[in-house]
C-alpha cells in the first residue's frame, strides 16, 4: 500500500523562492548526522522532491562467547514530498512517511527561514465518503473505526465494524440516534476506471491506496477531502 498524508501549508511571504530555499539545505552522505532536500520538480504548479535524513546509532551485538560488541550504524530515512501551489488550498503531501516527521518539519522550517507554517488537517470521514460518492463513483464502506461513543456520562466506547457490504446502515441501526462518535478511519471499495480498489481514509487527512492506483484517482480523493475538512 502507498500512504499519503496532507498538511496545510502557509507562508508569511510568497512561494517563489521555495525550491531555492529548500535546495540550500544540502544533504552530506559523509557526515555522521546530516539532512537535506533534493528537488526533482519545480514549476508554477508546485515543488516535489525528497528529504533525506541520516543519523547514527550505536548497535550492540552479543557474541557467542557472551562478550558484547558495539558498532556505529547509519540509518537513512527518505521522505518523498510534494507541494501543491495550484489552488487557494496550498497543500504539502507526504508519501510513505517514516514514523516520525519531526526532522522533516524542523529542516523545512529552518530552510525557509521560519516563514512557512505546516498545519495538520482533520477530516470528517462521513463527509469525505459522501463527496467521493458525489463524484459519481461507486463507493461501498466495508470497515469503520469509531471512537468516543457515549455509553454514559463517564464511559465512552470504541467500535470497529467490518463487512462485505456497506456497513453504514448497520452502524446507524446499532448505535441509534442518541450515541454519537467520531469516525477515525474507513475502508472503502472504490470503483474507478472500471476497477474496484480497496482504500483507507483517515481522519488526519491520510489516505492508503494499493500500488498502481492511478494518479488522477488520487486527485479525485484529494478534492473530496478538501471539501470535508472539519471547521
Amino acid at each position: 500500500m502507498n500512504r499519503i498524508r496532507w498538511f496545510r501549508l502557509g507562508s508569511k511571504g510568497d512561494f517563489d523562492s521555495l525550491a531555492r530555499q529548500l535546495s540550500s539545505k544540502v544533504f552530506s552522505l559523509g557526515e555522521p548526522v546530516s539532512s537535506g532536500f533534493r528537488i526533482e520538480r519545480n514549476d508554477k504548479t508546485g515543488v516535489s522532491g525528497q528529504f533525506i535524513n541520516k543519523r547514527t546509532v550505536d548497535q550492540t551485538v552479543t557474541l557467542p562467547s557472551g562478550e558484547e560488541f558495539t558498532q556505529e550504524v547509519a540509518i537513512i530515512d527518505v521522505t518523498k514530498f510534494e507541494i501543491n501551489l495550484n489552488s487557494s488550498n496550498f497543500l504539502l503531501n507526504i508519501f510513505d512517511a517514516p514514523r516520525s516527521l519531526t526532522s522533516f518539519f524542523s529542516a523545512f522550517s529552518a530552510a525557509t527561514n521560519f516563514t512557512c507554517t505546516i498545519d495538520p488537517i482533520e477530516i470528517d470521514i462521513d463527509k469525505w465518503v459522501h463527496y467521493i460518492d458525489e463524484d459519481k463513483s461507486a463507493v461501498a464502506v466495508i470497515y469503520l473505526d469509531i471512537t468516543g461513543i457515549i455509553i454514559s456520562g463517564e464511559v465512552q466506547a470504541r467500535l470497529a465494524l467490518s463487512g462485505i457490504v456497506d456497513v453504514y446502515r448497520q452502524m446507524y441501526e446499532f448505535l441509534g440516534g442518541d450515541k454519537k462518535g467520531t469516525i477515525e478511519s474507513a475502508k472503502i471499495r472504490f470503483h474507478f476506471d472500471g476497477i474496484f480498489y480497496v482504500l483507507e481514509l483517515g481522519r488526519r487527512a491520510t489516505l492508503k491506496v494499493p500500488v498502481g492506483f492511478p494518479l488522477h484517482g488520487i486527485d479525485v480523493l484529494r478534492k473530496a477531502m478538501l471539501l470535508a475538512q472539519e471547521k
